[in-house]
């Protein structure tokens, strides 16, 4: 997705309504099995050839109990939440939805929602 971003800029909305259906679907199922990715950003999303979407690199992805609150750091600051710098413990599933929202506002207008 990231390639795809860099080439084309951003998605049409349609197009950006689609993936993130899929992302929905995807993140949905991995929480239920109490996997949090903690690493969803563009370059970890590919797009294969019907481009439809896939996610990738559980690398820092981890199996949590419900209300387990969390401490670890994620690989890219640019993406995490707030509660993350704040030094707070965090439940697992609303920082990808954090990091979700924070991809949604990238494939549809091109650029990070804010910097720094």
């Amino acid at each position: 997705m990231q390639t795809y971003l860099d080439d084309q800029g951003h998605m049409t909305e349609q197009e950006a309504q689609r993936l993130f259906r899929q992302l929905l679907l995807a993140l949905n199922h991995c929480h239920e099995q109490g996997i949090v990715h903690q690493d969803l950003k563009p370059s970890n999303l590919l797009l294969d050839a019907d481009h439809n979407v896939k996610t990738a690199d559980f690398g820092l992805s981890y199996y949590y109990r419900p209300e387990e609150r969390l401490h670890t750091l994620c690989d890219n600051p640019a993406f995490a939440a707030p509660e993350i710098f704040q030094g707070c413990m965090y439940l697992g599933p609303p920082m990808d939805v954090w990091s979700f929202g924070f991809v949604l506002y990238i494939m549809v207008t091109g650029f990070e929602p804010f910097q720094g």
